[in-house]
């Protein structure tokens, strides 16, 4: 039997744990959150918190909201919604979000007390509801009250000395301690008491003093000279602001000693191994007593010298004078401005006296000392010619130092030379050099055309007696310097026939005939790189030497004629300077053959072609006629119809070019080389609109006009060609992207003809398709980064990830997976078609290629959470059957008891 109540009340316990299970499902209220906080009494600033929490579980998806604020104790008091927590993940400071069934949330709020703020526990009610969730929590914040409290006070002693005859001054510090728990604020020293004649003032007092600290009372106090020598005691009473008192007391010696006043004592310069000693006069200011001997005491030593202060017999009387000497002795080692230095502390022989500490100083001299001696070299350039030059001189300067701090005589200067070419002398040179200072002096040194070049020495000797001599030895430079010349620098070809070739020559020369001028480099620095050459030129020349830079000059079709042409050139070579040359030249008429010649490999055949080339040949025929007979031309003709057959080249040359390019690859290879013919057929117009000439302007035209046939051919051929590509005749129905180029190209091919509005109309139309194509393009990249958004919250969402591939073993999350897969296949889909559409195929192809990849990897995914769902399924299966048998022997039990007692 006993066994059978076993089993009852194990079968109970299971019924109840699944109970308590349910129940925990639901959110309902927790413990009160509590906080507390300090605040000082004395400060009326202040405003402490603290947080508290409580946490609930919410019962549905829906949106909660909380409390805001609470305000107690007149606003004093303050309880804040501060942030809210989902321990699941997720977290936010606004009073009112999202929840999730299930998952549990921390509520945080700040409590606040400020300055004014009741001692007790204060407690409020706040609350998160939604829907179906419904949580109130109490809030309690208690708030202490910290109290100063004064600990006693110091009592010091100070001794005010008078230092003259009227009043003594000095000052007392106070310090009290801070018992209490909180800050202490004092707030005035009041109640001070002292003796008739002296005067107590508070200099400041401590503003704030933590608990467990001390604070300080500084006293200013005042003696006046009507007090008599003794001990005195003044005393008062510290208050804070919150009424707390703490009386205090302290003790003044006043003393009325002889004083002395003495200056600080500066010897100045002494020089090393001698003294110097000066008088010092020793005043008693006080006025009450005279002095009768010093004590003198020297703190430290200098090692670079002595100082001794000699006082003996030193006497005066109250408010007089008298004089110490003070001498001072440089070592025989001491370093130059070494700086010599003590401190002396002087006091009359009373024992009441104070102490003056005076500083001596002196600083180290020497004796004049010649130092370095230097100098420069010199250099003698010969720059005239030889056969012209003189004796020439040159300068330059010696210093001398004088190293030591007394001035130092000069004796003697004197020059010498190795060379018998070059004489030397002296000039300006000084008697003295002061201190620390540098002499100099001028060294002239004169040279004549036959010294040999190179470097000849002198030596500059300089005698300062008992100071020192030296003597130093530099170098004069003897340069004998070659020059460049040239016969003129100017050079004028005058008129040069086009095709013909002149020549012109000028003589450059080394012209001092000292050195000679190797590598002669001769360099074009400005005018045109073409028509003008060096024919022949000197490499490099011989002292005195010369010889001829010769040009030749040649002009081509392509100079304008009758412009003059100007080049410049500059010589250079080692070692001298460089000249510079200018040549000019004029280009005249010339022979039309060249280019007849190549318009001659046009006009054979037969068509538009063929017909601008013979017109425009025509044209230079007439032109070359005119010119050859003398006639009169108008001016620009020559120029204007040159120009109207390079362009005809120019344009047959795209023509065929065109013709070339569609043939090999198509009409939209051919459309830059119509476009050029376009181009070239237009300034060809206009080079033939300025001819003035009827008889060479008509044959022009008629060039002109076939020419405009050749080149409609061609733009025909291209606007048809591009229109059957927007009407889906060059293989399907266009891109976008082709819609908007082949726009574009009709429009430029309008633009050519002269027809600009029809040009406008087809860049509208462009434009508009090129942004249709960026508003595919972009709805394209918005649904792959969907695509990649999805994919990647699956990923971070997975139970685990193996090998790269996420595994999601929830069986609660098989409907969303299968859901995402969905919006990933769709929104890759719907990029690949978009960028299809758009004419971004390399886009399509590529977004394609990871749709598949993405897609494969995903059904994995899928795969291993339907398998999940099954175990999970048998499992909760099992669970249920044996909870069932469970309860049908729990109530078979029930059922046998019953009846037994019934029987009963």
């Amino acid at each position: 039997m006993s066994s059978d109540r076993s089993a009852t009340a194990r079968r109970v316990a299971v019924v109840l744990v699944a109970a308590l299970v349910a129940l925990s499902a639901f959110a309902g209220p927790a413990a009160a959150a509590n906080g507390s906080v300090e605040l000082d009494e004395a400060l009326d600033n202040q405003r402490v918190s603290d947080e508290m929490s409580f946490t609930f579980t919410a019962s549905a998806n829906e949106t909660v909201s909380a409390t805001n604020s609470r305000e107690l104790d007149g606003g004093n008091v303050v309880f804040e919604f501060e942030s809210w927590n989902d321990r699941d993940g997720g977290s936010g400071s606004s009073e009112t979000w999202t929840v999730e069934a299930g998952h549990t949330y921390e509520v945080t709020y700040e409590g606040q007390a400020s300055s004014g703020a009741s001692e007790q526990r204060h407690s409020t009610t706040v609350s998160v509801s939604g829907g179906s969730t419904s949580v109130s929590e109490t809030l309690n914040l208690d708030v202490t009250l910290l109290e100063p409290s004064f600990g006693g006070a110091s009592s010091p002693t100070e001794t005010v000395t008078f230092r003259d005859s009227d009043e003594a001054t000095g000052s007392v510090d106070v310090n009290f301690d801070n018992d209490g728990q909180g800050v202490m604020v004092p707030e005035s020293v009041e109640n001070i008491n002292s003796p008739s004649g002296i005067d107590v003032s508070v200099d400041s007092l401590s503003s704030e003093v933590d608990a467990g600290s001390s604070g300080t009372a500084s006293l200013d106090v005042a003696v006046d000279s009507s007090v008599s020598e003794g001990d005195y005691t003044i005393s008062g009473t510290i208050t804070d602001n919150l009424g707390n008192q703490q009386d205090f007391s302290a003790d003044i010696e006043v003393t009325k000693p002889p004083v002395i006043d003495i200056e600080d004592v500066d010897v100045g310069g002494v020089l090393r191994g001698q003294s110097e000693t000066v008088d010092v006069t020793v005043s008693e200011t006080a006025g009450f007593e005279g002095v009768s001997g010093l004590d003198v005491n020297v703190i430290g030593t200098d090692q670079d010298g002595s100082m001794v202060i000699r006082a003996g017999g030193f006497s005066t009387s109250a408010g007089g004078s008298d004089t110490v000497e003070v001498e001072v002795r440089a070592n025989s080692d001491a370093d130059q401005h070494a700086d010599l230095h003590w401190q002396v502390q002087v006091t009359p022989n009373d024992p009441d006296s104070p102490t003056e500490t005076i500083n001596v100083d002196g600083e180290v001299f020497y004796p004049a000392n010649l130092g370095s001696v230097d100098g420069q070299g010199a250099e003698n350039v010969f720059d005239v010619p030889r056969s012209q030059a003189s004796v020439q001189e040159s300068e330059t300067e010696v210093t001398f130092e004088n190293t030591g701090d007394l001035d130092m005589d000069i004796q003697n200067i004197d020059v010498s030379t190795d060379t018998a070419e070059v004489d030397a002398r002296v000039e300006d040179a000084p008697g003295t050099v002061g201190g620390l200072s540098t002499g100099s002096a001028t060294v002239v040194l004169e040279a004549n055309p036959d010294t040999p070049e190179g470097s000849h020495s002198f030596t500059v000797d300089v005698d300062a007696g008992s100071a020192g001599s030296q003597s130093i030895t530099r170098e004069l430079t003897i340069e004998h310097v070659p020059e460049l010349g040239v016969e003129r620098n100017d050079l004028e070809f005058g008129d040069v026939t086009v095709t013909s070739r002149q020549t012109t020559s000028v003589d450059v020369s080394e012209v001092l005939e000292y050195e000679s001028v190797p590598n002669v480099e001769i360099e074009r620095t400005a005018g045109p790189d073409q028509y003008l050459e060096i024919v022949q030129r000197p490499r490099s020349l011989e002292a005195g030497e010369s010889a001829p830079l010769v040009f030749a000059a040649t002009f081509d079709t392509s100079a304008e004629l009758y412009e003059v042409y100007q080049w410049e050139f500059e010589i250079r070579g080692d070692g001298v300077e460089a000249q510079t040359v200018t040549v000019t030249a004029r280009p005249t008429p010339y022979s039309f053959d060249t280019i007849s010649e190549e318009l001659a490999a046009y006009d054979g055949g037969s068509g538009p072609r063929a017909e601008t080339a013979a017109g425009m040949t025509e044209s230079l025929e007439a032109l070359e006629s005119q010119l050859r007979d003398g006639e009169d031309v108008p001016e620009g003709d020559l120029t204007e119809t040159i120009a109207a057959a390079e362009t005809v080249l120019l344009l047959l040359d795209s023509l065929e070019a065109a013709d070339e390019a569609r043939t090999q690859n198509g009409s939209e290879a051919a459309q830059e080389h119509v476009l050029r013919a376009r181009a070239t057929q237009n300034a060809m117009a206009q080079y033939v609109d300025r001819i003035d000439s009827q008889r060479v302007k008509s044959s022009a035209s008629g060039s002109l006009s076939a020419a405009q046939t050749a080149t409609d051919e061609q733009v025909e051929i291209q606007e048809s060609f591009y229109e059957s590509q927007l009407a889906g005749d060059e293989g399907g129905e266009p891109s976008t992207l082709q819609r908007a180029n082949a726009n574009r190209q009709l429009a430029r091919l309008a633009e050519i003809r002269g027809d600009s509005e029809r040009a406008s109309e087809l860049n509208g139309e462009s434009t508009a398709a090129f942004e249709t194509y960026l508003s595919q393009v972009e709805d394209a990249s918005d649904s792959v980064e969907d695509a990649r958004a999805v994919r990647a919250s699956i990923r971070e969402n997975a139970t685990l990830v193996l090998f790269d591939q996420p595994l999601v073993l929830n069986p609660a999350r098989l409907d969303p997976i299968s859901a995402d897969i969905e919006r990933i296949d769709a929104a890759y889909a719907a990029a690949t078609e978009t960028y299809s559409e758009a004419g971004a195929t390399q886009e399509a192809d590529s977004i394609s290629q990871e749709r598949a990849a993405t897609l494969q990897r995903l059904q994995l995914t899928q795969y291993g959470l339907w398998g999940a769902t099954g175990i999970y399924g048998v499992a909760v299966a099992g669970v249920l059957l044996r909870t069932g048998r469970n309860l049908y022997a729990y109530m078979q039990d029930r059922r046998t008891v019953q009846m037994g007692a019934a029987l009963q």
